[in-house]
Parts: structure tokens; sequence; C-alpha cells
């Protein structure tokens, strides 16, 4: 197989279409950034119990070009809160082991971390008053990548973006 450098291609696609480079770069300058503006946005902790859907949560993020991290439990999430200052969001469940579940953890990060958008999400649970001081994003599972990116981009995007950005 045959690799390209991109280089080539803005060569070919110049030539064919006599659209200057200027342009081009300008285009592929837009996806860059655009990316880079996820990457900005900060790190989504992803906090899951079932390892396998942890997973793919994760994928389903990343493919959309977010930076994430997991955790299991509240407990690990809380380690892992206290250790690093790039988190931005929270995608977490309700029902976990150990002495906290997902709504208390909610409560907790709210309490400790206000800039942090957070996302619920639950099989069991159907929403409702979570008991959380602020709002969050409820997502019923099982959902689909789109609504778990729509979600996070909801939480990403509210009146907290300043002091989200002041606090990093």
């Amino acid at each position: 197989m045959n690799v390209i450098c991109p280089c080539m291609l803005y060569e070919l696609f110049i030539y064919h279409t006599g659209i200057s480079m200027e342009l081009v770069l300008n285009l592929t300058d837009l996806r860059i950034m655009e990316h880079a503006r996820l990457l900005d946005a900060g790190r989504i902790l992803v906090v899951e119990d079932d390892c396998l859907l942890r997973e793919m949560i994760v994928d389903m993020l990343t493919d959309e070009g977010f930076a994430a991290s997991e955790a299991c439990c509240a407990d690990e999430a809380l380690h892992l809160l206290s250790n690093r200052s790039d988190f931005a969001a929270m995608v977490t469940d309700v029902d976990m082991p150990g002495e906290m579940n997902g709504i208390a953890l909610s409560a907790r990060v709210t309490e400790n971390w206000p800039w942090i958008g957070i996302v619920v999400t639950s099989g069991a649970h159907r929403g409702g008053a979570l008991g959380v001081r602020r709002p969050v994003f409820f997502l019923p599972k099982p959902f689909r990548a789109d609504r778990l990116i729509a979600a996070v981009h909801s939480v990403l995007n509210t009146e907290l973006a300043p002091v989200r950005r002041r606090a990093s």
C-alpha cells in the first residue's frame, strides 16, 4: 500500500481545483482547531462499575476527540479528582459498589469542584429529583454515542464555563 503525504494531497487538490493553498490550510486548521478546542475543554471522568460499559463510554468520548479517564467506583473517582485539576466533566452511573453511589458522588463533586459538569446515567433509575444542588444531565441507559456526546457538550456549555476556566 502506498502512503501519501498530506503535502502531496494538498498539491493535487490545489492543482485540480485551482483553490489557493491558504484556503486549504485554513480548512485543515479548522479541523485541528476543533480537536484542540475539545482537548482544551478538559478531561472527562467516567465512573462506571461495569468494566465493559466503562470502556465503551471512554471509547465513545475519545472517538469524539475528548480526553477521558476512568474509575470503577466513587472512591477511585474522588482520588483521581483530588490528584488532577484538568477535569471538566464527569459521567457517572448511579448504582456502584462501595459506600457512595453516583448521586452522592455527584453531590460531593458539586460541593468540592463546582466547575465540573455532571452527567448521571442509570438503567434502573429514571431521573427525577437526584438530590444534587445544581442541575445535572440525566441520561437513561441504554444510550447511543450521539446522546452521550450531546449530554457531555450540554454540561460543558453551562453557565459555569467562566468558573471552570478560572479554576484550571
